[in-house]
C-alpha cells in the first residue's frame, strides 16, 4: 500500500513539473512577441508589432521557433532563408496566372512570418547583435522592391505609364514608412508609437494585403492601395510629429 501511494505521489510530482515547464515554456514564448524594448538588456528601442503579426503571424512564428531553437539555425540564417522565399513567390508574379500569383502571394505572406522567427530566436538564444538587426532591415528593404517590382511587372502591359507610376510609389512607400519609423528612434531615441489616428500600414499588413491581391486575383489594386496609404501613412506621420 505504501509503494502504491509513494508511485502515486511520484506521479503527481511529475504532472506538476510538466504543467510548471508548459507555463514557463508558454510565458516565454509570449516574452518574445515584441513589445516597446525587445532587447533583454532593455538598453536599445524597439517597435511594436504590426496588427496582422500581433494576431496571426506571431501565432505561427512561434510555434516555428519554438521547433527551430533546438537546431542549430541561426537567425541571420532565417534571415536569408525568408528573403529567399519572399524573391520567390515575388517572381512567380511575372508568370501572369492566377495559380501561380496565388502561390506567389502565399509564399510571401509566409516569408513575412518567417521574418519573425530570425528575431524570435534571437533573443530565445541569447543571439542578438547589431549586425543581425541591421542585416534584417537590409533584406526586408530589398524583398519590398522586388516585391513591388514584380507586381508592377506583372500589371504594366495594360497601361504602361500609370503603373509604372503606381509602382513607383508603391516602392517609395515601401522605403518611408520604416524610414519613417527608424529615423524617429535615432531622432528621438525612443520607440515609435503611432498615437491617436494612423493608417496600418507597417510591413506585416503590407505583405499580407499583397497576399489578398493575389488571392483575389487583384495585384494592380493592391498595389494602388500600397501607393496611396502608404505614402499618405508617411506624411501623416510628418505632419504628426510636428508637435514632438
Amino acid at each position: 500500500m505504501r509503494k502504491v501511494v509513494k508511485t502515486v505521489e511520484i506521479n503527481a510530482i511529475k504532472l506538476e513539473n510538466t504543467d510548471d515547464l508548459k507555463k514557463a515554456e508558454k510565458a516565454l514564448l509570449n516574452s518574445l512577441i515584441k513589445m516597446e524594448k525587445t532587447l533583454l538588456s532593455g538598453s536599445k528601442p524597439a517597435y511594436f508589432d504590426g496588427i496582422i503579426s500581433r494576431n496571426i503571424n506571431r501565432k505561427i512564428s512561434l510555434r516555428i521557433s519554438k521547433y527551430l531553437a533546438s537546431t542549430g539555425i541561426t537567425p541571420n540564417q532565417i534571415s536569408i532563408i525568408s528573403f529567399l522565399i519572399s524573391a520567390i513567390g515575388s517572381s512567380l508574379f511575372l508568370l501572369n496566372n492566377h495559380i501561380t500569383t496565388l502561390i506567389g502571394g502565399l509564399l510571401i505572406q509566409f516569408s513575412s512570418i518567417v521574418d519573425g522567427c530570425d528575431g524570435e530566436i534571437a533573443r530565445l538564444k541569447f543571439m542578438e547583435s547589431k549586425y543581425g538587426a541591421w542585416l534584417d532591415g537590409i533584406l526586408d528593404r530589398y524583398a519590398d522592391f522586388i516585391i513591388v517590382f514584380c507586381m508592377t511587372m506583372s500589371v504594366l502591359e495594360m497601361n504602361p505609364v500609370f503603373w509604372a507610376a503606381i509602382g513607383l510609389f508603391a516602392a517609395l512607400a515601401t522605403f518611408m514608412i520604416p524610414y519613417t519609423g527608424d529615423k524617429y528612434v535615432v531622432a528621438y531615441k525612443e520607440t515609435y508609437v503611432d498615437r491617436g489616428f494612423f493608417i496600418p500600414m507597417t510591413r506585416d499588413v503590407r505583405m499580407f494585403l499583397v497576399m489578398l491581391g493575389a488571392i483575389f486575383n487583384s495585384l494592380g489594386a493592391a498595389l494602388i492601395i500600397l501607393a496611396v496609404l502608404g505614402n499618405l501613412e508617411s506624411i501623416r506621420r510628418v505632419i504628426a510629429l510636428r508637435s514632438s
